[in-house]
């Protein structure tokens, strides 16, 4: 079992917020045994927020969950595609190629532009945009600061654009020819051009002679997982999301 601290998270949601993913040797637990340990981190922590991550095909699991007070908000799908799919991809899809080019965020301004973009709404189908606690203004508030803090460590940040018009984002990390998108979206006005993100992706991955490329996708935002299967990728893991908001159920209780 991973526990995790998530201080960071106090700046973005108001809330002390702990997230716990469980492992295989978690799954082999009876769920008395596992509901018994997750309750201890509440009592030896006690957390405003508790998010807990469940490998999928675990409905008992997820009914002891249910029963402790925590609910489903969203499946994460992790995505490969692999540079054979990322050929046979770009063989489909270059017919949409037009004047598209990358241009890196170098600069503060590059990055409060980004930001500027995502404090919009850019973002409104993730675990903290769908859920009544926080909303969509946290949510985006959220990956602004995410944004920021990853430009200041120097991570690799690009806008997309056609022709003169810059249409969107991607954030990621390369290493051993091996790629994590982080972040990436369309800005809010350019919305009907997102297919040009993943073409201009996929061109510039081919270029760098990347092998793999590895990111997840909520299962709230099913239009970008079509899309990217568009594109070469193939379903890799899904994970259950739980959460549980024990700020307020102290708050109602008192």
């Amino acid at each position: 079992m991973d526990v995790v601290e998530a201080t960071w998270e106090k700046r973005n949601l108001g809330v002390d917020t702990m997230e716990v993913s469980l492992s295989d040797e978690d799954l082999r637990l009876g769920e008395r045994e596992l509901m018994g340990k997750i309750r201890g981190i509440e009592e030896t922590y006690h957390p405003g927020y508790m998010v807990v991550r469940i490998p999928e095909g675990r409905p008992t699991i997820g009914l002891a969950m249910a029963q402790q007070g925590f609910w489903k908000i969203e499946t994460q799908i992790g995505l490969v595609s692999e540079r054979k799919d990322m050929e046979e991809a770009w063989k489909r899809c270059r017919r949409f190629q037009r004047d598209i080019h990358i241009e890196m965020a170098a600069t503060e301004a590059d990055c409060e532009e980004i930001i500027r973009q995502v404090q919009q709404g850019m973002f409104v189908t993730d675990r903290i945009a769908l859920d009544p606690a926080f909303g969509i203004p946290v949510a985006n508030l959220r990956y602004a600061n995410w944004i920021r803090d990853e430009f200041e460590r120097g991570t690799t940040i690009y806008f997309v654009s056609v022709g003169e018009r810059r249409i969107g984002f991607n954030m990621e990390v390369v290493k051993d020819n091996r790629k994590h998108g982080l972040l990436g979206g369309v800005f809010l006005e350019s919305q009907k051009l997102g297919v040009f993100l993943d073409v201009a992706e996929t061109e510039r991955n081919l270029a760098l002679g990347i092998a793999e490329v590895h990111f997840s996708v909520s299962s709230n935002n099913l239009a970008v997982l079509r899309l990217h299967e568009q594109f070469g990728f193939r379903v890799d893991d899904i994970v259950g999301i739980y959460v549980k908001h024990l700020r307020f159920m102290e708050e109602s209780d008192g």
